[in-house]
């Protein structure tokens, strides 16, 4: 039997948003499955999809709100989802960008479906969950639609007040909230008319917005990234076939960033213990700490031919916590500094 599953970042969000409305951490935690520890360490660690539906489930009936589908989409940025979310982000136009999440939703979230389409009025992104249908599957959906909305705002510079950007409708293939008022906030915060029971649930974007640049649009950093998500897939290490070790080490690490590599997390991740994981690479002629370090620079020499990435934003994404440490890094890979990296623009 398959099991779906959905990453732990999107649990911890749930609760996070649950625990500002007042509810236990500890009971939603239990709720979900696993620990706190066990998201903070590795953020696509995963969790049942029934086990995050219960939570959702266990929000709602404790708010009585739906409203906190949006409060979750405010708590959620693009950048928490890494590299795919930095391929978003440096995507030439809005459509660039939301294509490539209909294509990566699969290595977050194996029960969700995201369909990019045009229509008459522009383009159509649905979003569909394998899910029974019930409270926390409705809850997905909003959510998910809400977050969706929140990233688009956020990486093309949309005012509240830009009608022309706005979604030309939003539907819910499930029922209304019981709240006049709840309906009311969901039709503020979209500032688009809302359709429940409708056919799918989806945002309809208006054809003004799907060319619309994007802030970090970075033709060569996207392609780098595009390329790299080819490999950012849920894997197992085959054990009759280790050539491919140290690539696929290298895809757990990219994966993961800008989260720390840890080679526990990896090697949980890739069906291996910790010695093992070792004991394959050193096999290689390379360490885990090799590889890392291999994958942190290839992001950051990626991000740096921008001049408009600054270091300390390519510190933020590579994983470290301070540019300092990052510097030392990079001058380690490379003899030289993050500065004398980045291309000055042409006067």
């Amino acid at each position: 039997m398959v099991h779906r599953t959905i990453s732990a970042m999107f649990t911890e969000r749930v609760i996070f948003t649950g625990t500002q409305r007042g509810l236990s951490a500890a009971l939603l935690w239990s709720e979900a499955g696993i620990t706190a520890d066990q998201a903070r360490r590795d953020p696509r660690h995963p969790v049942l999809e029934e086990r995050h539906l219960a939570v959702w489930e266990r929000v709602i009936d404790a708010t009585r709100d739906r409203a906190v589908c949006l409060e979750y989409a405010r708590n959620t940025t693009i950048d928490g989802y890494g590299v795919i979310g930095l391929a978003c982000k440096t995507a030439p136009s809005v459509a660039g960008a939301l294509e490539l999440l209909a294509r990566s939703v699969h290595a977050y979230a194996s029960g969700v479906e995201i369909e990019v389409r045009t229509s008459g009025d522009g383009l159509v992104l649905a979003m569909s969950s394998l899910a029974p249908p019930g409270v926390g599957r409705n809850c997905q959906i909003e959510s998910g639609l809400a977050e969706v909305w929140s990233a688009i705002r956020a990486i093309a510079a949309i005012d509240a007040d830009d009608a022309r950007a706005a979604p030309v409708r939003v539907t819910f293939a499930h029922e209304a909230p019981d709240e006049a008022r709840t309906a009311a906030q969901f039709g503020r915060f979209f500032s688009a008319p809302l359709v429940f029971r409708s056919r799918d649930s989806s945002l309809v974007l208006p054809e003004s917005l799907l060319a619309r640049p994007l802030l970090r649009a970075d033709a060569a950093l996207h392609a780098f990234l595009t390329q790299t998500l080819a490999s950012l897939r849920p894997v197992q290490l085959d054990s009759d076939d280790e050539r491919g070790d140290r690539e696929r080490v290298r895809a757990a690490v990219l994966e993961r960033l800008p989260q720390p590599p840890r080679a526990g997390v990896v090697a949980r991740a890739l069906g291996l213990s910790v010695r093992s994981l070792q004991r394959r690479l050193f096999e290689q002629g390379c360490t885990f700490d090799d590889v890392v370090g291999e994958a942190r620079r290839e992001v950051a020499d990626a991000m740096l031919a921008n001049p408009d990435i600054t270091v300390a934003e390519v510190a933020a994404a590579t994983g470290f916590s301070e540019p300092s440490a990052f510097s030392r890094a990079y001058k380690r890979w490379t003899t030289r500094s993050p500065r004398a990296g980045i291309v000055q623009p042409r006067r």
